[in-house]
């Protein structure tokens, strides 16, 4: 699933970061998790916003509200956003499909 880190929420060790993870509908989600949960190098010189991947399951697919297709995942690790919502709708070009 490709997220936007987009800036340091606490840089002292191990440091969390805010990514944005933009669902089928539009709406951006915040969400908060330490750096190395997000497999970004835990040290406050990477320089911020930067594209990530984080490893999801793909539960359905369907259609968004506008009929363009959508993509149900959960999200691995309970990286979750401040609600505790762990699964998204996304656009299916937002999820990254790996052979193997």
């Amino acid at each position: 699933m490709r997220v936007r880190a987009a800036r340091w929420a606490d840089r002292g060790f191990p440091g969390t970061v805010e990514v944005e993870l933009r669902e089928a509908d539009g709406t951006v989600v915040g969400i908060v998790d330490k750096a190395p949960v997000l497999d970004l190098a835990s040290t406050p010189d990477v320089e911020l916003p930067v594209e990530l991947e984080i490893p999801c399951d793909v539960l359905g697919r369907g259609v968004d509200g506008d009929g363009a297709p959508s993509v149900l995942v959960r999200l691995h690790f309970e990286i979750g956003d401040d609600r505790g919502r762990t699964t998204f709708r996304v656009g299916v070009g937002d999820v990254v499909t790996r052979d193997g």
